[in-house]
């Protein structure tokens, strides 16, 4: 009799705790629909929602729409920047809501995403700091098959993406910076290191990231881990070409060059150590007759390792 009360007494419970859901969710779209408030008296009600049920999938659904809306309006863009990074903030604790998949895979909150960075370009916000905001919107919109951030970083450079990695590339192939800030800094760490060695330092060069970029993306789109270019075709690799072939599509004067790959590391940092204790990937990098570099990394869900590095140098070898 005691354990039938038990069991009664907790499903009332969880019955009027789903109520209580419910019913925050309507009310919270109602706050951020309501045409008489502006946006930071639609913040300041949504964020009570919250307070009394604290992550609750939909509030934070809604205030990351209203603080893209803040971002919109705004005339400045430090306070544009400032109100995207919050959208974006709330976005991820949305998403990690299985219920709301559905209502991410709509495309409305994206396209409001989209609507925030272009705003970004039209104000010419630095590149560096477009890349950190696209960066963080593909690590929260990644875990929703049906969108795809690279088509939007396309359309906002107007160019067309092409998702497929068949091939070989031509000199006219979109591909996406997926982040110009891990790109750069390991370019810092290895000219620091250079510099201690009492070597040159290595000059950036936009053709051969190209080949760097294409590369990393082929093998995590093509699913491989490899110098040479190949092919996936049901779920066997097929050559496509060598790696100075390649390279030299995007950068023909690389008439000698080197390349490292690495996979499964998400930062600058992790890349150079994985390298720098390697002795050919160290040698590579410390050659003394190096003198331009290319440098290009991708993140791909679906692929066996998540993130894959590549770098390219050139010189008199």
């Amino acid at each position: 009799m005691e354990k039938r009360w038990i069991i009664l007494l907790f499903c009332f419970v969880a019955g009027n705790l789903a109520a209580q859901k419910s019913l925050i969710a309507k009310r919270a779209e109602k706050i951020y629909t309501h045409a008489n408030l502006n946006t930071e008296q639609k913040d300041n009600r949504l964020k009570r929602w919250n307070k009394l049920l604290p992550k609750h999938a939909t509030v934070c659904y809604f205030l990351s729409f209203n603080e893209l809306d803040a971002s919109i309006e705004s005339s400045k863009t430090k306070e544009q920047l400032r109100h995207y990074n919050k959208a974006l903030t709330w976005a991820k604790r949305s998403i990690k809501n299985s219920e709301m998949k559905d209502t991410f895979e709509n495309g409305k909150l994206f396209d409001q995403f989209e609507i925030g960075l272009s705003k970004f370009i039209e104000n010419q916000v630095p590149i560096i700091e477009f890349d950190d905001l696209f960066l963080k919107t593909v690590e929260i919109f990644n875990t929703v098959s049906a969108l795809n951030p690279y088509v939007l970083a396309a359309q906002l450079k107007g160019e067309v993406y092409n998702d497929s990695t068949s091939g070989l590339p031509n000199q006219d192939f979109f591909l996406p910076v997926f982040s110009e800030n891990e790109e750069r800094e390991f370019l810092i760490i290895l000219n620091k290191a250079r510099i201690e060695k009492g070597m040159n330092v290595l000059e950036l060069d936009e053709s051969l990231s190209k080949a760097c970029r294409y590369h990393a993306q082929d093998m995590a789109k093509e699913d491989y881990f490899s110098h040479q270019s190949n092919d996936r075709i049901v779920d066997e690799l097929h050559y496509v070409a060598s790696t100075f072939d390649r390279i030299q599509i995007f950068a023909p004067f690389c008439l000698s060059c080197s390349e490292n790959i690495a996979a499964g590391n998400g930062t600058a940092v992790q890349t150079y150590q994985q390298w720098y204790n390697s002795p050919g990937h160290y040698k590579n990098m410390f050659n003394p007759k190096a003198k331009k570099i290319g440098i290009g990394s991708f993140y791909f869900k679906d692929s066996s390792y998540g993130y894959y590095w590549v770098m390219n140098t050139s010189g008199d070898f």
